[in-house]
């Protein structure tokens, strides 16, 4: 089971998950149960306004898992993809629920690749506990994952998440990486190239944006596995529900390859 929840975790906001007595053991077991029970036959799909797809196999994970948090938390707030869309700002008081129903619904749509659904708990806009189930695989991924160096004489690999960059911020550290890095290309799925990055298939992920349920849950994650994280500002990076845009998260043997791009981006940001 995946317990990510610590003494040092619920130390800076009193531990407020203790009082709240939320049975991550036994969350799990549903999460899972619920998942597996939902099984992908032929299914709608519609275009949303800003290009992505959604299918009703989307709506109904959304609305199952719902109903789990609502009932394991009557007083938690759920953010959910296909119910709040783009906003500037998530309120970040109290019990909040961050899912993620499909991540990889193109590759649903044109039946090949993974996808996953995605859970994390935040208290006062904290992750203290994350879920990532692959559907796939049928299994949650990650909680017994195990995070991997990659071989010191590979060439380092990398990612840039597509989003919406600014297009002089974009071509420039499109530039910057590819001047240290093999660039990957993205496969539609956010979710299997963290799981590569935690296995040592990747060395760097570049991010400029993307909501809540996008990152939350796997961030939580690495960083507890020990992966580092950097604004590209050179700010000091934090996990929250309103994650500040432009951050890195990657092994430390390339820290001296990442500074180099920040030293050379974080000016035009």
């Amino acid at each position: 089971m995946n317990i990510m929840l610590t003494i040092e975790d619920c130390s800076s906001f009193e531990s407020e998950a203790y009082r709240m007595n939320v049975d991550y053991v036994f969350l799990n077991s549903v999460l899972t149960s619920v998942l597996r029970d939902t099984k992908i036959g032929e299914c709608k799909v519609v275009v949303k306004t800003d290009g992505t797809f959604v299918t009703d196999y989307d709506l109904i994970i959304e609305r199952r898992l719902i109903a789990v948090l609502k009932k394991l938390d009557p007083k938690g707030k759920v953010i959910s993809e296909e119910q709040h869309g783009p906003s500037e700002f998530y309120s970040d008081q109290g019990s909040i629920w961050v899912l993620d129903p499909i991540d990889g619904t193109v590759n649903i749509v044109n039946a090949s690749g993974r996808y996953f659904t995605c859970v994390a708990h935040c208290v006062d806009g904290h992750p203290i506990f994350s879920y990532i189930y692959s559907h796939t695989e049928n299994k949650e991924v990650f909680a017994e994952s195990k995070f991997v160096i990659s071989n010191l004489l590979d060439s380092p690999r990398a990612i840039v998440f597509p989003s919406l960059w600014p297009t002089h911020i974009e071509e420039q550290l499109l530039k910057s990486v590819s001047l240290e890095f093999s660039l990957i290309d993205f496969n539609y799925c956010g979710t299997a190239h963290y799981q590569e990055l935690l296995g040592g298939h990747l060395d760097a992920i570049f991010v400029w944006g993307g909501y809540p349920w996008d990152h939350v849950p796997h961030l939580h994650l690495l960083k507890n596995k020990g992966l580092s994280i950097m604004q590209l500002d050179g700010a000091e990076f934090k996990v929250e529900i309103n994650i500040k845009p432009g951050f890195v998260i990657y092994q430390d043997r390339v820290r001296d390859k990442i500074c180099s791009i920040v030293s050379t981006v974080k000016n035009i940001l």
